[in-house]
C-alpha cells in the first residue's frame, strides 16, 4: 500500500489519481477520484472482485475466495450487476453470472486516519437489485467522514434456490454477504477504514439480510453495529416448501421431470442450462418464492434455526441496533387508491383474510375468530376498513413490516442497545405517492433518497436538505460511537433518542421535527397476544 497524503473536501492535497493503488492480498487495484453534488472530492474503488465467478459448478454454491491476478487491475468502473427477475433498479450495467463485485468510496485518502465503515445490503425482494452507484452513491454519507462500502451478491435462483437437502443446501445470496463482509472486515484497513468499527445496514430485503446476520453465528465478530431499514429478522419471508418449488422450476424447462428425479438429478440439470435460459424460466414461477430458507443442520448452513427463538433465548450477535419503518410502507404494495379499496373490501368480506400468510396457527384455532380479532383491533367490532381506508394501510404497513420490527425492538432490546425509528418526512421523493386521509404519506424505500444519492431520484428543496443532513448525521453518529444522539446538537434540535425498554418502547420520529413517540400498542398488543395463544410452535416469525 502507497501512502499518499490527504484529501480534505472542495481542496485536494493528495497527488494524481495514478497514486490511489492498493495492494490487496489478491492483487493490486487503481482506483479514481470523484466529485460529489456538493462538488467535493472523495475516491472510489469499483468493480473489486471478492470472489471467484459463480459459475459452472461453482453456480449454486457458497462463494469462494477470488483467484490471484497480476498487474494492476483498473478499479475505476464498476463490475456487472447480477442476473434479475424485476427491473426495478435499472442501472445500466451488463447483466452476468459473474458479479460479485465490491465498492469502496472514501472521504480522505490517509490510511493511517482508520474511518468508521458502513457496509450497505440492497434491497429489492432477493430478486433485484445491485450496490451500483446510480442508487447508492454515498456521497451525503462521506461527508460526515465515513468509509461506505457497496455490493451485489446473487439473487433469483442463482442465490435462493435449494432442494432442501445436501444437493444444494440454499441461501447461497446470503453467504455472498457473508464473504464480502469478510472481505470487509479483512481489506478496510488499507483503504483507510477501522475494521473494528463497522456497521451494516439495508433496506427491506437488505434489512431482513442484515436481521439475518444478526441471527447467523457466522456472521459473529464481523460488525459492531447494525441498521435494519423496512425489514429485520422478523419480517424475514422464508421458502418453506424449497424442494417443491425448485422441482417446479425445472419443469419448466422440463415438463418430464418429476418428484421421481432425485435432487441430485435436478441440481445437475439446472447446472446444464445457460443462465439466460434459468432466469428466463423463473419468470413462470412465483419470482417472489425467491428467498431464504432454514437450511438444514450443516455446518456450510447459514442459518437452520426459527429466528423467533433465537432472539427470545438471546442467541443472536448482540450488537447495537437501529431498527424502523416508513409512516406507510403499504402505499408501495397497495400501489394505487383502487388497490387499498379493493383490500379493504376483501377485509371487510372475510376477516380471515387479515391472518398473516406467514403464521401456522393451531390446529384446533378458530379462523373466524382469531380474523375478528384483528378486524376489532383496527376498526372496532362494527368498524369498516372500506370507510375507514387509513386503517386499511396502517393494517397493510404494520402486516408488511411494522409489527415484526416493533417486536424485534421489544426482544432485543433484553440484551443490547436499541434504537427505533419511523421515518415520516413527505419531500420530493414522497410526493408522487396517493394520499389517504388519516394515514402516513412515506412509502416504502422512500427515505432513501435522504441517505443516498440516488440519481433516479433527485432532491432539492430547503427542507428535503435539511432532512438529508439530520437522517445521515443520526446513522453516521450510530456508527462512530453507537449512539445517534451522542451530544447536544443544533442541528438534530439537542434531542435525545431514547433506547427501546421492553416495558417503554419508543421510537424518534424522523419528520420536519425529530419527535420522541409511542407506537399504537393496542393493536401491537393485540397481535402479541393472538401469536401467543393461537401460532404453532417453534415460532419463526412475528
Amino acid at each position: 500500500m502507497f501512502f499518499v497524503g490527504v484529501a480534505i473536501f472542495g481542496v485536494i492535497l493528495s497527488p494524481v489519481v495514478s497514486d490511489l493503488i492498493v495492494n490487496l492480498p489478491d492483487g493490486s487495484i487503481e482506483g479514481h477520484q470523484m466529485l460529489s453534488s456538493e462538488n467535493k472530492s472523495f475516491y472510489a474503488f469499483h468493480g473489486i472482485p471478492y470472489a471467484s465467478p459463480p459459475v459452472g459448478e461453482l453456480r449454486f454454491q457458497p462463494p469462494i475466495p477470488p483467484q490471484p491476478w497480476s498487474g494492476i487491475r483498473n478499479a475505476s468502473e464498476e463490475g456487472a450487476s447480477c442476473f434479475f427477475l424485476i427491473d426495478y433498479f435499472p442501472d445500466g450495467r451488463p447483466i452476468r453470472e459473474d458479479c460479485l463485485f465490491i465498492n469502496v468510496y472514501t472521504p480522505s485518502w490517509n490510511i493511517s486516519e482508520q474511518l468508521p465503515v458502513m457496509f450497505w445490503i440492497h434491497g429489492g425482494g432477493f430478486v433485484t437489485g445491485s450496490g451500483s452507484y446510480k442508487y447508492y452513491g454515498p456521497d451525503y454519507l462521506l461527508e460526515e467522514n465515513v468509509i461506505v462500502v457497496t455490493f451485489n451478491y446473487r439473487l433469483g435462483p442463482f442465490g435462493f434456490l435449494s432442494t432442501g437437502d445436501k444437493a444444494i443446501l440454499g441461501n447461497v445470496g446470503l453467504k455472498d454477504q457473508l464473504l464480502a463482509l469478510k472481505w470487509t472486515k479483512t481489506n478496510i484497513a488499507l483503504f483507510g477504514g477501522d475494521p473494528e468499527k463497522i456497521t451494516i445496514f439495508g433496506e427491506s430485503a437488505g434489512g431482513m439480510s442484515i436481521g439475518l446476520h444478526l441471527l447467523s453465528q457466522k456472521s459473529s465478530g464481523l460488525f459492531r453495529a447494525a441498521i435494519c431499514h423496512s425489514g429485520c429478522s422478523l419480517s424475514v419471508t422464508y421458502q418453506l416448501e424449497a424442494k417443491s418449488f425448485i422441482y417446479q422450476l425445472a419443469q419448466v424447462l422440463d415438463n418430464n421431470i418429476s418428484e421421481n428425479n432425485t435432487t441430485e438429478h435436478i441440481r445437475d440439470f439446472l447446472l446444464k442450462q445457460s443462465a439466460e435460459d434459468l432466469n428466463d424460466a423463473s419468470a413462470y414461477v412465483d419470482v417472489h418464492g425467491f428467498v431464504p430458507t432454514l437450511e438444514i443442520d450443516d455446518e456450510e448452513a447459514f442459518i437452520s434455526d426459527p429466528n423467533y427463538e433465537l432472539l427470545v433465548s438471546g442467541r443472536f450477535n448482540q450488537v447495537p441496533l437501529i431498527l424502523g419503518t416508513n409512516s406507510e410502507e403499504s402505499l408501495s404494495f397497495l400501489t394505487s387508491l383502487e388497490n387499498a379499496k379493493s383490500a379493504a373490501q376483501t377485509f371487510d368480506e372475510d376477516s380471515t383474510e387479515l391472518i398473516p400468510t406467514t403464521w401456522n396457527l393451531l390446529p384446533d384455532s378458530n379462523r373466524t375468530f382469531v380474523g375478528e380479532l384483528i378486524r376489532n383491533a383496527y376498526v372496532g367490532n362494527n368498524g369498516s376498513f372500506l370507510v375507514n381506508l387509513a386503517k386499511t394501510l396502517e393494517y397493510s404497513t404494520d402486516n408488511i413490516f411494522r409489527r415484526a420490527t416493533i417486536k424485534q425492538a421489544e426482544l432485543a432490546s433484553n440484551y443490547t442497545s436499541v434504537y427505533m425509528y419511523q421515518f415520516s418526512f413527505y419531500g420530493t421523493k414522497s410526493l408522487p405517492n396517493y394520499k389517504v386521509e388519516g394515514a402516513g404519506k412515506v412509502a416504502h424505500f422512500d427515505e432513501l433518497a435522504y441517505l443516498f444519492k440516488m440519481e433516479p431520484y433527485p432532491i432539492g428543496t430547503d427542507a428535503d436538505l435539511l432532512t438529508r443532513r439530520r437522517f445521515t448525521k443520526l446513522w453516521t453518529n450510530f456508527a462512530k460511537t453507537l449512539n445517534p444522539t451522542p451530544d447536544e446538537s443544533e442541528l438534530l434540535q439537542n434531542i435525545t433518542w431514547p433506547k427501546v425498554t421492553a416495558d417503554n418502547i419508543q421510537y424518534l420520529d424522523i419528520d420536519e421535527s425529530l419527535v420522541a413517540k409511542s407506537p399504537n400498542m393496542g393493536e401491537f398488543t393485540t397481535w402479541s397476544k393472538i401469536y401467543d395463544t393461537y401460532e404453532a410452535h417453534p415460532l419463526i416469525v412475528f
